[in-house]
């Protein structure tokens, strides 16, 4: 079982965007969700991410409430590997977020 021990902000956020059993479609406000997670993830856990581990989570929450077939994998795949590109374009344009996962800064809440 996955214990990756987030910050209380990133787990609400990681159990919002996968929470609604829409969270893998292509729709706005699951995509926001997602975004949100990601904000929520590089600011409290850091720019690194060891995907497998955050497959790993995603999939053991995922499981407590749903089935978890091959397309739900791959669309968790496809989420972390975007989810990459986003904090290696965090860590090569924004430097002084790199080194401090408690930097202040967030995206704009959306409601």
């Amino acid at each position: 079982m996955a214990d990756m021990n987030l910050s209380e902000e990133t787990s609400r956020r990681l159990n919002g965007w996968i929470g609604p059993d829409t969270w893998s479609s292509s729709h706005d406000l699951d995509w926001n969700r997602f975004y949100r997670f990601v904000d929520a993830f590089a600011r409290n856990e850091g720019l690194h991410l060891d995907e497998g581990e955050v497959v790993e989570e995603i999939t053991t929450r995922l499981k407590e409430n749903r089935e978890v077939n091959a397309y739900f994998q791959k669309e968790i795949q496809q989420r972390i590997s975007v989810m990459s590109r986003i904090l290696d374009f965090l860590r090569e344009t924004q430097p002084e977020i790199s080194q401090a996962p408690e930097a202040d800064w967030e995206l704009e809440e959306l409601e």
